[in-house]
């Protein structure tokens, strides 16, 4: 019939708007609003769907019994429901069922609290040997019958001090206020996560064993480790402090993770929920952990791609578009990556972006031109080679290069002496652009090799003193250390004398630098020839290397061989000088048999390849006796 058609329709519309709003939910029936006179199953029916639609409207579940703004919101949501269904209903109806729905719980939540009150009553009792009588509970204190303690404290171990990186063994410690005489029993642990594996949710009970110092936590949270597919978790609980005059303790609870090296959220950020429960279900205290990404793989370049992902998701970044190598990240984005990464490696203050000296906007461009920096974007892909990856030929990533100096050099790089990384061309453009005088000093960290740091000065060119070039010398990290070795090398460097400012910083008594040109320079890579000429010249005048330099030979070895063996290993560490040395010594090379060295027998002295190699150059460039005479 017509009826009939008219009532299948305004159920349809009301099933869709049902199933729209609620989308988890799937297969459920079909909402029937066919009300049957003396049939019980069919006004539940009834009631159900008026509920759910209301539920649905107002924001809540379908099983919630409360609305947001009170009778108000509730006449329009029935209002609204009349429009949907188009027939005429009772608002008082829907009304008094709410009222009596909320006098039934609040008379349950009495019933519950009396039955406490007995049991509390006949404990008492039993203990005094007599009855004793509690006064009524207080009205405020009966609504605050459900609370919750105040976690004054939380800790977890974050990887570089800003990412929670969970491998095989994690700890979690929580410091929460609680009143005098309360202890949690069980903490409830619920991994989430809107991403798989974790899209479902992880959750387990723990029971909370008691440890009486921090030295027994240790002990136990170690000890029968099983190493299995499934995760092994523990609680414990420390003896709490007591603060008798606001009569509340203080506690800490330890939850251990033992997780199996299969077990992981394959690089998506997952939540943490902690709840810590008493033996009253009314009292607990909850924590939520920082977004963590549980590994499979405990290798070190693992710990790396879940910091920067951590990171980038932080800011705001979909985990699945990090994946992609060629995703776009915002330049400041990246720049707040690397300098987290930075703090948490070396601990220094200063970032890597600080704008500290004059020189610092050439530090940032050069920083633009390593990661490859186009219209205010960087590409995931450049980033990692940047931070984490090595890139063609096994280099080590210029972040973990700069980071090496950095530790190398702590106090020059907080106070600006060091003033991050700066190409040679480009210092040499604005130092001779703006005309610096004689003994203009930067110290700076090499462009293609940031684990080197250089001193580049304004120097005079000794054919013509009225002309300056800019002078680039690389110090090593065996022959300055710290940072008190490279001013003081700095300082005292015979070959490279400067005008030294910065002497004010250096602790090296008797040293007067020498505003005029030194005898002796290393310089540019255009001048390399008349650069080791002018070195040459130096040793034949006697000059020795500084301390730390290559050590007094403790074999037979002709003083001659050995002074042209300290001109060719001039820039190799005294290790690799020391082991030529010894190989020549066992063969017996004098001065006149020298000349007479050929590639062959430096093989069958089984010097290495490299050395080999140096020495191969340096024999076929030796002028012989004959050329000489």
């Amino acid at each position: 019939s017509a009826e009939g058609e008219r009532e299948r329709r305004d159920n349809r519309r009301i099933d869709r708007v049902a199933s729209t709003a609620i989308a988890t939910a799937q297969n459920r029936r079909a909402v029937r609003g066919r009300e049957v006179a003396g049939d019980e199953r069919g006004n539940s029916r009834r009631v159900r769907a008026q509920r759910k639609l209301l539920g649905i409207m107002s924001g809540f579940d379908e099983n919630s019994l409360l609305f947001n703004d009170g009778d108000l919101q509730s006449q329009h949501l029935f209002q609204a429901y009349e429009s949907i269904v188009g027939q005429p209903q009772q608002y008082g109806t829907i009304q008094q069922q709410h009222a009596q729905l909320q006098q039934q719980q609040a008379l349950l939540v009495q019933q519950q609290q009396q039955q406490q009150q007995q049991q509390q009553q006949a404990a008492a009792a039993a203990g005094a040997g007599g009855p004793l009588l509690a006064p009524p509970m207080p009205a405020a204190q009966a609504a605050d019958a459900c609370r919750q303690f105040r976690v004054v404290r939380y800790e977890e171990q974050l990887f570089l001090s800003h990412a929670l990186v969970v491998a095989t063994y994690t700890v979690w410690k929580v410091v929460v206020e609680e009143e005098l005489g309360m202890q949690a029993e069980n903490v409830f642990v619920a991994l989430q996560s809107d991403y798989e594996p974790f899209n479902e949710p992880h959750t387990v009970t723990i029971p909370v064993n008691h440890c009486n110092s921090m030295a027994e936590f240790e002990t136990l949270s170690k000890a029968r480790r099983i190493i299995n597919d499934i995760p092994t978790w523990k609680a414990y609980r420390l003896a709490p402090e007591v603060d008798h005059q606001r009569g509340l303790q203080v506690r800490m609870y330890m939850i251990v993770l033992s997780k199996p090296q299969k077990w992981g959220s394959q690089m998506m950020p997952v939540t943490i929920y902690f709840r810590g429960a008493y033996g009253n279900p009314n009292i607990s205290w909850e924590q939520k952990s920082s977004p963590a990404i549980l590994l499979t793989n405990s290798a070190s370049k693992w710990y790396e791609k879940a910091f920067m992902t951590l990171g980038l998701v932080k800011l705001g970044y979909n985990p699945k578009q990090i994946c992609k190598p060629d995703t776009e990240v915002k330049w400041e984005d990246f720049l707040t990556i690397a300098n987290q990464h930075v703090q948490g490696v070396t601990g220094c203050k200063r970032l890597l972006s600080d704008n500290v000296s004059y020189l610092a906007p050439l530090h940032i461009d050069s920083l633009m031109r390593m990661v490859q920096f186009d219209k205010g974007k960087v590409t995931v892909k450049r980033i990692r080679y940047f931070c984490i990856e090595s890139q063609d030929g096994g280099t080590v990533p210029a972040l973990k290069q700069i980071e090496s100096t950095i530790q190398r050099y702590p106090e020059s790089w907080e106070t600006g002496r060091l003033v991050g990384v700066i190409g040679s061309s480009v210092i040499s453009q604005y130092l001779m652009g703006h005309e610096h005088p004689v003994g203009t000093l930067v110290l700076r960290m090499q462009f293609h090799s940031p684990s080197e740091v250089c001193v580049s000065s304004v120097q005079p060119d000794p054919r013509n003193p009225e002309r300056t070039f800019v002078d680039h010398l690389t110090i090593s990290q065996h022959v300055a250390p710290n940072d008190r070795k490279l001013f003081e090398y700095i300082a005292s460097s015979p070959i490279h004398k400067v005008m030294l400012p910065m002497q004010q910083v250096c602790d090296a008594p008797g040293v007067t630098p020498s505003l005029g040109p030194s005898k002796t320079y290393r310089t540019t890579n255009h001048e390399l020839q008349r650069t080791n000429h002018l070195l040459m010249q130096a040793f034949k005048e006697g000059f020795q290397p500084m301390s730390p330099g290559p050590p007094a030979p403790s074999h037979n070895l002709d003083p001659v061989v050995a002074q042209w063996l300290q001109e060719v290993f001039m820039r190799d560490s005294p290790a690799v000088l020391e082991e030529v040395m010894d190989k020549f010594a066992a063969a017996r090379v004098t001065a006149h048999t020298l000349e007479l060295l050929e590639p062959d027998d430096l093989r069958e002295m089984e010097i290495p390849l490299a050395p080999r190699k140096l020495l191969a150059k340096a024999l076929s460039a030796r002028p012989t006796a004959m050329d000489t005479n």
